[in-house]
């Protein structure tokens, strides 16, 4: 969030907090993020009521369509999976909303090690045994852990690109890779969460996100709608008028 949006936010909060009744009030913000090194862009929509004397529900929704269209590029070639026995990579990936369904489909180069034990608890990555290409297919869920988006993968199917013999080592590597991918992809994504973090200057604020879920915008964009609230104590909104005075946004005091 830019300076030059605290001002109308502070003044939506504002009236907002002191409404006599909990009215809707409505506003958007434009911002980016920097992701894999990528400064990418997003919108949230913002509609604020008063439910509370000091707080302001918030009920959101996350634009993610412009990190939608640039996810294929961005993580074409990145490591999903990286052990002793197994090195896999993202191929192809694809990502599209269908109502409060996210479904993710892609390709995958896997790569099958002999792995030896060097010590009691030591491993070292021997010759390759096999490789193979993989498609999968799955439908991501959201969740909120201290405040930041956390996508999962539900249902992931994992299947070879090319045809394999039952009984033989590919097919068992198959099966391996079924557990493995699943576990991995979502070791990924819960290190890579979606935070909404205030810069400094609106931190007093002290939003508080309980549920988040995929929403569709437009035909097939992906969104994540939120539910939350933020304070709007006298306190806070004064603390905010202060930030503003001092960048020069708003006069001082006389």
């Amino acid at each position: 969030m830019k300076l030059f949006s605290i001002l109308p936010v502070a003044l939506v909060l504002f009236a907002a907090g002191h409404a006599a009744i909990a009215q809707q009030i409505d506003f958007e913000l434009d911002e980016t993020l920097t992701m894999l090194d990528t400064e990418v862009a997003f919108r949230l929509e913002l509609g604020l009521s008063a439910v509370a004397p000091t707080r302001v529900h918030v009920n959101a929704l996350l634009d993610l369509r412009d990190i939608q269209q640039r996810m294929p590029e961005l993580l074409a070639g990145r490591p999903v999976s990286d052990g002793c026995g197994n090195n896999t990579v993202l191929g192809e990936v694809s990502v599209t909303a269908r109502d409060s369904v996210i479904g993710v489909s892609g390709t995958l180069q896997s790569r099958f090690y002999q792995c030896n034990r060097t010590s009691e608890t030591g491993f070292q990555r021997g010759e390759l045994r096999s490789k193979l290409g993989l498609g999968f297919t799955g439908e991501a869920t959201t969740k909120i852990e201290e405040n930041c988006i956390v996508f999962r993968l539900e249902g992931l199917d994992v299947r070879p690109l090319e045809a394999i013999e039952a009984g033989t080592e590919d097919s068992e590597n198959i099966t391996a890779a079924r557990l493995l991918l699943r576990e991995a992809f979502n070791l990924v994504l819960a290190e890579s969460p979606f935070c909404l973090e205030l810069p400094p200057e609106l931190s007093m604020l002290d939003p508080v996100f309980q549920t988040a879920g995929p929403r569709e915008i437009g035909k097939g964009g992906i969104g994540v709608a939120l539910e939350g609230s933020v304070d709007v104590s006298t306190h806070t909104i004064l603390a905010i008028l202060g930030v503003l005075q001092s960048e020069g946004v708003l006069p001082g005091p006389p």
